[in-house]
């Protein structure tokens, strides 16, 4: 069990709601409670001698090892259910004693890798910033255009913001106005400002609701490429042996939707990889976080080793809707 009493008594709260990581709320939250109590249900099922490494990635306060454990957890528990023997990162002597995250019925690996929004380089100075202002002005921002890749610091974000709440101090509550703020002379921040009826000394509330921008969305291509492209250098033999070979990814992220996916892996102008190159993967299991158990099947056409018989399985396992 990982979310024992006394775990859970140990939690430390930084106080700071922004400072709270993961596995604080986790944890803790009462919301929560039903996802505490699977992922304890699936640590029961997994296997012993490699549960002090998962219990340490878990209880970590990196976000990112805390998700990627988890969503590993859960594509176990799938693999567990259905198949008749799932090997944790077990070396593969014939891929030069590589693990996989899963060897499944000693005929096929998969793999898990987790991608995650891309914050704004400077948003969570943006959100320090609005937590040092006391006010009843509350704020939704946009647009944040940074050209010159400038990095601010949060006093001269904090002082801007206060300039403008500060103007439009008549502002009545409930009405809202449009704004523009200019920091360091480059950096443009657009959204809405607008007069609540809290109190004047609570915390400044500030919410994301931007589009990315093309050159966001392209760094979020490159990242999703070089994860895959990090396992196929590690894995991707395995199809020259005869076994297929799935990636699993785990889309942490509210950036894409079905048709760009199946666009960006293989078909389309962006696809991941040149037709050459991408053989050695032989499909891709895509998870949309937030929206229930659904799996996305993306089969790879240009594939050296096919899911074959194991294709109805997986769709099965997985209740997948196929992409391609």
């Amino acid at each position: 069990m990982i979310f024992t009493k006394d775990y859970i008594a140990s939690i430390r709260n930084p106080g700071n709601p922004f400072e709270r990581k993961y596995i604080f709320l986790l944890s803790t939250h009462p919301y929560l409670k039903h996802l505490r109590e699977r992922i304890d249900l699936i640590f029961t099922k997994y296997p012993e001698e490699k549960r002090s490494t998962l219990i340490n990635k878990i209880k970590s306060e990196n976000d990112i090892d805390c998700f990627s454990a988890i969503s590993e957890l859960f594509v176990f528990e799938i693999l567990n259910d259905n198949f008749e023997q799932v090997d944790v990162e077990t070396p593969l002597p014939i891929i030069n004693n590589a693990t996989p995250d899963f060897w499944v019925d000693n005929s096929i690996a998969f793999e898990v890798a987790t991608i995650f929004n891309i914050d704004d380089p400077f948003e969570s100075e943006i959100y320090e910033a609005f937590n040092q202002i006391h006010s009843n002005f509350r704020t939704i921002i946009y647009e944040i255009n940074n050209p010159s890749h400038i990095q601010p610091t949060i006093s001269e974000i904090k002082n801007e913001f206060q300039k403008l709440i500060n103007s439009n101090s008549e502002l009545s509550i409930g009405d809202y106005k449009d704004f523009e703020i200019i920091v360091k002379n480059n950096i443009r921040i657009i959204g809405k400002l607008f007069k609540s009826g809290k109190n004047k000394n609570t915390v400044v509330g500030t919410s994301m609701s931007y589009d990315y921008s093309k050159e966001q969305t392209i760094l979020y291509e490159n990242r999703i490429r070089n994860r895959i492209r990090e396992k196929l250098l590690k894995y991707g033999k395995l199809t020259k042996k005869g076994i297929p070979f799935v990636a699993v990814i785990y889309d942490r992220t509210d950036l894409y939707f079905d048709k760009f996916w199946q666009e960006l892996i293989f078909t389309g102008n962006n696809k991941i990889f040149n037709p050459n190159f991408n053989t050695s993967l032989t499909a891709l299991l895509i998870k949309d976080y937030d929206t229930g158990y659904n799996y996305k099947l993306a089969k790879n056409p240009y594939a050296r080793q096919k899911l074959g018989t194991l294709e109805e399985k997986i769709k099965a396992a997985f209740t997948t809707r196929e992409l391609i």
